[in-house]
This record gives C-alpha cells, structure tokens and sequence, in this order.
C-alpha cells in the first residue's frame, strides 16, 4: 500500500509540472501589451532604470511594455495604481519607499 502512495504522490507531481508548463508556454498572450507602473518621476534614477528593466524583460518575454510614471502623493498614487490593477500578471510595478524622521 505504501508504493501505491508513493505512485500517486509521483504521478500527481507530474501532472501538476506539465499543467504549469502549458500555462508558463501561453504567457503572456501574443500581442497582448505589459503595462509597468513606476512611482517615480520622468527622468529620474529609478525610472532610467525601470526602463532599463522593461527592455529586457520585452526581449526575453516577446511582448511590448508601457511604463506608466506616478510619482504623485509621495507614491501614494502608483501604489494605489498597482493594488487596483487586475490580477491578470500583466501590470507590474515599482514603488519606492521611504523611511521618514
């Protein structure tokens, strides 16, 4: 009985790596655009390098990558942006917090 456990645990692993697989090959969709939101303005060290990042990740994904900058409210904005995006996978972002005194 203890094999026939163990044949089950193996075989649902499996089945659960090739469902995953099939999913991670399907994303993202063809032509479907990314959108990064950065909290941080235009220009600046974390957006020169955000963008940087959204190069790479455009060639290594396939698809193409807006960057959306709100750096308003002290990123209070981007920060709302990114919680009331869809959980979809295809809004990513960055916000920078601050220690304040």
């Amino acid at each position: 009985m203890h094999l026939q456990k163990r044949f089950i645990v193996v075989l649902a692993f499996i089945l659960s790596v090739m469902v995953v697989g099939q999913a991670l090959a399907a994303y993202p969709e063809k032509g479907r655009r990314m959108t990064m939101v950065v909290a941080s303005g235009i220009g600046g060290g974390a957006d020169l390098v955000y963008r940087l990042l959204a190069k790479g990740l455009e060639k290594e994904l396939g698809t193409n990558i807006e960057i959306i900058n709100r750096p308003e409210a002290g990123n209070q904005v981007g920060l709302q942006t990114l919680s009331s995006a869809k959980p979809d996978g295809y809004t990513i972002g960055q916000v920078s917090l601050r220690r304040r005194s």
